[in-house]
């Protein structure tokens, strides 16, 4: 094992000279195998030589990794070793800090919190995934690579995520960052997030893709639900907008058309019944009570519609009202009704149930049109915690009961598509002609003014469903009724009637009217002001005050307290353009009350009805029927 000749390298190699290298064995510098193993190894190379990596010792102690390849030879007559030695420290080092970037890589990609996958970048093979994308996907990794990325897309955005695909490929995109859908293992569908770049080899032919995949299926719900809440809220400031200009579009409107038909009833008391003058007020009178219904519809769709609710078996009310619509509906259609016998019991007024039930009946015989079919109502009672969250209507409707009674109405019509569903309930919107479109919004507003709420689902050519829900009633009110004196008239019998309102031509109207059905004469004033001056004049011989509620300065509330503070018994009839829920008394004390509320605008037989019910009497038909 002793050194026989080296080269300067070898000896600059171990940091020795070359007379020192000359007075050592090989196991003096070889820092790996020991004397014994080095002699057997020494032993054992012959011509055929022999190729191994080891480690040399310096002079200075320090140890460095060689590739040495040896082979035997026999120089006369001894057998002579030669080897030739290179230093690899620098590949091994090399190598070492390869393994341990691979091994850092490895794990990073199998503790990744998001996906990361390679795939082929001509099929698109899944080629390795990492734990999170399995858990992302719900296939195991060996489902997985026996997989193509268009395999997990979802079949709408296949096409155009393959495209980008093979862009990014070709060259023609640098990477792409894109936002699609998978469908998991299980069929859910997820939103994930993909960031793809292709790794080129140095001939720039791409070996494979590598993408990071993100699950962002909560942030485009929450996206989602935040746009819906928008559209919501947009939706709810439309309605608001839209009902402040309604209701003082309702008061003007009913204060004109109210002397309009005030004048026109009295003058078909004067004209000749037969004559072509009563045939052109009647004409004009039912234009007139049109107009007036339109306004009505108008704040029912608002939700500000009066309610008089009392206890209904809402049962019975369906069934009643599709025993008198079955009559009227057209041969091709059949009518079918799933009812318990009797209840679930509601607080509603009945005439607006009707009127809820109709407009939808009506809805649905509309939908079904000339062809065979067929309208089903089923009633069922639902915890509010199963209401739907969403398309609910009123917009920002939130169930407020434990309990509502559903009533399912279903046809077989036409159905709707998507571009009008969220239009069927505003005003005027309609696909058959213009001039219609108020039956829905009606059902809504009538709906809201009783805590209710309605749904459709619909799509076009598999009919609609129509959803009302109303909540249940909880202990029966009873109330009763009102006792009342019968009298023929009051003519004579009583002091004049105090009209207060700022619109002249309507005091003008309301003094005949009073003269007609009271048979005494009527004191006008123009504001409150005025009222209180006159009132406390004559407030012995004043018996009822007709008092308007919207009037410039001193208003019809603040009048009503300062009459009230003057002579508390005075009965007060309380009148306004707007309708009664607008102008609810409830926030004020019961002193300050009126007797009764007349809603513009009013015909004698409306003022009729108000002067009884704030005298608490019952005007006898006399020759001067008001019929």
């Amino acid at each position: 094992g002793k050194v026989f000749e080296a080269n300067r390298a070898f000896s600059a190699m171990l940091g020795y000279s070359a007379e020192e290298i000359g007075c050592l064995h090989v196991w003096d510098w070889d820092a790996q195998m020991s004397r014994e193993a080095l002699e057997e190894a020494i032993r054992l190379v012959d011509s055929s030589g022999d190729h191994f990596v080891t480690r040399h010792r310096r002079k200075d102690g320090s140890t460095f990794d060689v590739e040495i390849t040896s082979t035997a030879t026999v120089r006369q007559g001894k057998k002579l070793i030669f080897c030739a030695c290179r230093d690899i420290s620098d590949r091994v080092k090399a190598e070492e800090d390869l393994r341990e970037s691979e091994s850092r890589l490895k794990a990073m990609f199998e503790m990744a919190s998001i996906g990361v996958a390679q795939a082929d970048p001509m099929t698109g093979q899944w080629l390795h995934v990492n734990q999170k994308l399995c858990e992302i996907t719900g296939y195991s990794a060996e489902e997985m690579l026996q997989l193509r990325v268009p395999e997990i897309t979802h079949p709408d955005d296949r096409e155009k995520d393959w495209e980008a695909f093979q862009d990014v490929v070709a060259g023609r995109l640098k990477s792409y960052r894109i936002e699609k859908r998978y469908i998991r293992k299980d069929g859910v569908i997820i939103w994930v997030n993909v960031n793809m770049t292709v790794i080129r080899d140095s001939m720039g032919t791409p070996t494979r893709t590598m993408a990071a995949i993100e699950d962002v299926s909560e942030r485009k719900q929450a996206e989602e639900e935040s746009r819906e809440y928008e559209q919501r809220l947009l939706q709810a400031q439309k309605a608001e907008s839209l009902g402040r200009m309604a209701m003082a579009i309702a008061h003007n409107f009913n204060n004109m058309l109210g002397v309009v038909m005030g004048n026109l009833e009295l003058a078909r008391e004067e004209a000749s019944q037969d004559s072509d003058l009563q045939v052109c007020i009647d004409e004009a009178m039912n234009a007139s009570e049109r107009a007036a219904k339109i306004s009505r519809f108008m704040l029912a769709y608002l939700g500000q519609s009066t309610v008089r609710t009392g206890l209904l078996d809402f049962a019975k009310a369906v069934r009643e009202v599709c025993v008198r619509f079955n009559d009227s509906i057209p041969a091709n259609v059949h009518l079918k009704a799933d009812l318990p016998d009797s209840g679930p019991n509601i607080q509603a007024d009945g005439p607006q149930l009707t009127l809820i039930l109709n407009n939808l009946l009506s809805n649905a015989v509309e939908a079904i049109g000339e062809e065979k079919g067929e309208i089903v109502l089923k009633l069922d009672v639902l915890p509010g915690t199963a209401l739907p969250e969403s398309k609910l209507l009123p917009f920002g409707f939130e169930p407020k009961e434990k309990e509502y009674a559903c009533l399912s109405i279903v046809d077989t019509g036409v159905g709707i598509g998507p571009e009008d569903l969220d239009s069927i309930f505003d005003p005027f919107f309609s696909t058959k002609f213009i001039g219609r479109g108020l039956g829905l919004p009606v059902v809504s507003g009538l709906l809201q003014a009783i805590g209710g709420a309605v749904s459709v689902e619909s799509q076009p050519g598999q009919g609609s469903t129509f959803r009302v829900f109303v909540p249940l009633s909880g202990q029966e009110r009873v109330s009763s009724p009102a006792e009342y004196v019968h009298v023929e008239s009051l003519a004579g019998g009583g002091g004049p009637v105090l009209v207060v309102d700022d619109e002249a031509i309507f005091r003008q109207m309301a003094k005949p009217m009073l003269k007609r059905l009271l048979g005494c004469d009527a004191v006008i004033a123009g504001d409150g002001l005025e009222a209180l001056k006159i009132f406390r004049m004559y407030k012995n011989e004043i018996c009822l005050v007709l008092l308007d509620i919207s009037m410039p300065g001193m208003d019809g509330w603040q009048t009503l307290s300062a009459l009230r503070a003057i002579r508390p018994d005075i009965p007060v009839i309380l009148s306004s353009g707007f309708d009664e829920v607008q102008v609810s008394w409830e926030d004020h004390p019961e002193h300050e009350r009126p007797n009764a509320f007349l809603p513009k605008p009013y015909g004698m037989r409306d003022l009729k009805a108000a002067l009884e019910t704030a005298l608490n009497v019952r005007f006898e038909e006399n020759g001067a029927d008001l019929a």
